[in-house]
């Protein structure tokens, strides 16, 4: 069963607005794995071209209960950044469930933690990732800090951030629905639509971006992936993204379900370490 008013789309206007934001976060998420360097330094017994697999988790949240605030949240990841570059800008947020990689069943939005993700650039170049959990932003906080990213291309990424930092603040401002509050709304849909497909609904996890709408207003971008159980995974399997299992667009103020995509079933992305 559908949400109430909402007609299915494999190409709703609204999904191609937020279609951009939705492939850059999918591309950041992907990518901050995947990137040689990068992987090197968080698996140093790892010689690079890897053709193996890479071990994982186990990644499980560490809080539970209601979802704080998004104001709350997105404050926490700021100060924490700070502390390593006051310059640091904000460019991407995302959300999942933790344990998203491994395929660890998510308990549900009433209790269940969303792991938050943030993606800061420095004027070097450079990334800072810093992870909340949205039950227990401030005692929930892992960071990453990027000291092998090339330069110039970073530098780029750092003035794209900091000639949109005004719109993305004014954009996260004028949120009143938090990323679990989206997930709430879509969740047993896509829960029912993952039965309908065969497929375990546990298995079926939430994977959460921001965008506009188009007449602008703010959006969340949920889309469920069929993630199986896994304890390590291939580089092939990072760039195997596959479609979602179901998709929405969640007014960000209003909490409407704007549209709803139901895709082909394949392993879907994997967040950043």
């Amino acid at each position: 069963m559908q949400p109430a008013g909402v007609t299915p789309s494999h190409r709703s206007r609204t999904s191609l607005v937020v279609g951009i934001t939705v492939l850059s976060a999918v591309s950041c998420i992907v990518l901050a794995f995947i990137a040689a360097p990068a992987l090197s330094q968080m698996f140093p017994w790892i010689s690079f071209p890897f053709t193996g697999r890479l071990p994982l988790g186990p990644s499980t949240a560490k809080s539970s209960g209601p979802s704080a605030p998004l104001g709350v949240i997105i404050d926490t990841a700021q100060q924490e950044a700070y502390k390593i570059d006051s310059d640091a800008v904000l460019s991407l947020v995302t959300a999942a469930p933790g344990g998203f990689t491994e395929g660890v069943p998510y308990t549900g939005p009433v209790t269940g933690s969303l792991e938050v993700s943030f993606s800061f650039y420095r004027p070097t170049g450079h990334n800072i990732t810093i992870w909340v959990e949205d039950a227990a932003p401030t005692s929930t906080v892992r960071t990453y800090i990027d000291t092998v990213t090339d330069g110039s291309s970073g530098k780029r990424n750092y003035q794209l951030a900091m000639d949109t930092q005004e719109d993305n603040e004014t954009l996260w401002a004028s949120f009143k629905f938090t990323p679990r509050d989206a997930v709430t709304l879509t969740w047993e849909d896509a829960r029912n639509h993952a039965v309908k497909q065969g497929l375990p609904p546990e298995q079926v996890l939430p994977l959460i971006s921001t965008g506009r709408s188009e007449s602008g207003t703010p959006v969340w971008s949920v889309d469920y992936w069929y993630q199986q159980g896994k304890s390590s995974i291939s580089l092939g399997e990072l760039f195997d993204i596959g479609d979602p299992v179901a998709s929405y667009v969640v007014d960000g103020e209003t909490g409407e379900i704007l549209s709803v995509e139901y895709g082909d079933i394949m392993t879907g992305p994997t967040p950043a370490p």
